[in-house]
């Protein structure tokens, strides 16, 4: 085979696997190599043996790991897809339009997640209560007070206005304040309205977060909502991300992409000295007889040299945050609050519950038996919770083909900005996974329960590295630390990527490439009329 190509990419992360079919389809020459034997990279979905065998490499970046006193596989192993990277994908965005203009959307199956609620400790040992996504579910609650609706209403129509949050009086001299006193001070909003908007609405990391991005990015998610469904997010079947990623490389090697993996890279050099700008990087691989050459590389930081990267921008709190993560398999799912059971426990002014034919309390079955769902905990709302900002439990069932039937993958998350003082990860988030699997339930005993499976860890931030010494060159930004954003920031890095790598090969000035994508179908408007 030819061993010479336009663009050498390293790993197949999302990022990675986005920017090579892009380059594929505009007619360059790409090879795709991996040193691990599976798509996706960070963001890989694996089975749960693929899962152990993961946890027991060494990594600078993963650490802290602790496995579940039993660590041989579970029946059924290769039936889960486990992801390192769960993610929440809003409906409209910058990976949405990837997925359709690219074709991969053809390769990728989705749900909406069915609901979010808060965890809250109002009534004694703590309650889940739903939040509200659309006008109807906030007119329809029956813990909200009619004039906290009317607050939350004028709120969430401010947020999803026509007009730049830049040339609204509220927001004048409020941009960096901190999100929860701007929404306080300014809308009269009480601490669990606050909370909702804050951590299940616009999914801040903390209260402290500054108002002007949580504002847009809060109008990004109400504006997502309606497009395939009520919810603004879906997830991707067969764990997410890794699925997509897999979908772009499919397209890249359509179009002629060469992929490789599962092979150690015994050799990487890149263009250096007086004439690096006109020579080419080579790689070395194992049981691969010939070298392959590329003018261009694009590449994960773990796959380049320390000597060419520059140091983290450790100015930022993407860089210098730590994500505290928990994959747990269950039997059974979260005991979420039924229609009945929530308004058995509301004020006065609730409306009546309904009954059924003999006169008993009917549980709602689109809330009592969630497939998909996410579980915010506040900081401080869980009194043996020491987590220093929020908590999420997301959880996905047989309907995302993740797991086998009867089964329930929980993915847990948080963030801080240092290890010191926070405890393992299995300590940090123990109490939050107690809190979720320990609710009662009519249909089950507590004492029933069982966690078949549990892996802690503890990730590195984000590692937003600026462009490596070497000329043409190029590295991939790490992960960002929100669910919410991996998806579409991956789909903003790969189309920066694209046009660095089209300018090096020189046709990003004379017009031949104008477009990420090459014209193909539109994505549907989203009308943006919902609130």
């Amino acid at each position: 085979m030819d061993t010479h190509f336009d663009v050498l990419v390293l790993g197949t992360g999302l990022t990675q696997s986005i920017t090579a079919a892009a380059l594929a389809k505009a007619g360059f020459k790409v090879a795709h190599v991996d040193q691990n034997a599976y798509y996706g990279a960070d963001e890989a979905s694996l089975a749960q043996d693929e899962l152990l065998e993961w946890s027991r490499r060494p990594s600078a970046r993963y650490f802290d790991f602790t496995a579940s006193s039993s660590e041989s596989p579970l029946p059924f192993a290769r039936s889960y897809a486990l992801s390192l990277a769960p993610a929440l994908i809003p409906s409209s965005g910058p990976v949405i339009n990837a997925l359709i203009l690219s074709g991969v959307s053809r390769y990728g199956q989705f749900r909406l997640l069915d609901a979010v609620f808060a965890f809250t400790a109002r009534r004694g040992a703590g309650a889940l209560e739903r939040v509200p996504a659309t006008k109807a579910d906030i007119f329809k609650a029956h813990d909200i007070a009619l004039v906290d609706k009317r607050k939350l209403m004028r709120f969430l129509q401010f947020a999803a206005g026509d007009s730049d949050f830049e040339d609204r009086a509220e927001v004048e001299g409020q941009r960096d304040r901190p999100f929860g006193d701007f929404l306080r001070d300014k809308f009269g909003l009480g601490v669990e309205a606050r909370e909702a908007i804050l951590y299940a609405l616009a999914y801040c990391a903390s209260a402290s977060e500054p108002t002007l991005s949580a504002l847009k990015r809060l109008r990004r998610f109400l504006r997502s909502a309606g497009r395939y469904g009520s919810s603004p997010f879906l997830l991707g079947h067969y764990g997410g991300l890794g699925e997509l990623a897999q979908g772009f490389c499919r397209t890249c090697a359509v179009n002629g992409g060469v992929y490789i993996l599962g092979r150690k890279f015994l050799s990487l050099q890149l263009p250096s000295g007086a004439e690096a700008e006109a020579g080419r990087a080579s790689i070395c691989l194992q049981d691969v007889p010939d070298v392959l050459t590329a003018d261009v590389v694009i590449a994960s930081r773990d796959y380049l040299p320390a000597s060419v990267l520059p140091e983290p921008n450790t100015d930022t709190a993407e860089d210098t945050a730590y994500v505290f993560c928990g994959i747990v398999i269950v039997d059974r799912p979260i005991a979420f609050p039924s229609s009945a059971q929530a308004s058995a426990e509301t004020p006065s002014h609730a409306h009546e519950a309904p009954v059924d034919d003999v006169g008993n309390a009917a549980p709602d079955p689109d809330e009592a038996q969630l497939d998909t769902a996410v579980v915010t905990f506040a900081p401080g709302s869980l009194p043996e919770g020491k987590a220093p900002h929020v908590v999420r439990v997301l959880q996905m069932g047989e309907g995302t083909l993740s797991c086998p039937k009867g089964k329930y993958i929980l993915y847990l998350w948080t963030q801080a900005d240092s290890v010191s003082g926070t405890g393992t990860s299995e300590e940090l988030l123990a109490p939050y996974l107690s809190a979720v699997t320990s609710r009662p339930s009519p249909e089950v005993d507590p004492q029933a329960r069982c966690v078949d499976f549990s892996l802690f860890y503890t990730r590195r931030g984000g590692l937003k590295v600026s462009s490596p010494t070497c000329p043409r060159t190029l590295a991939v930004p790490g992960l960002t630390c929100a669910w919410t954003e991996i998806a579409d920031q991956s789909a903003e890095d790969a189309e920066k990527l694209f046009w660095d790598a089209v300018k090096m090969l020189g046709h990003g000035e004379d017009g031949e490439i104008e477009t990420f994508w090459p014209a193909a179908e539109t994505p549907d408007e989203t009308s943006g009329d919902e609130w």
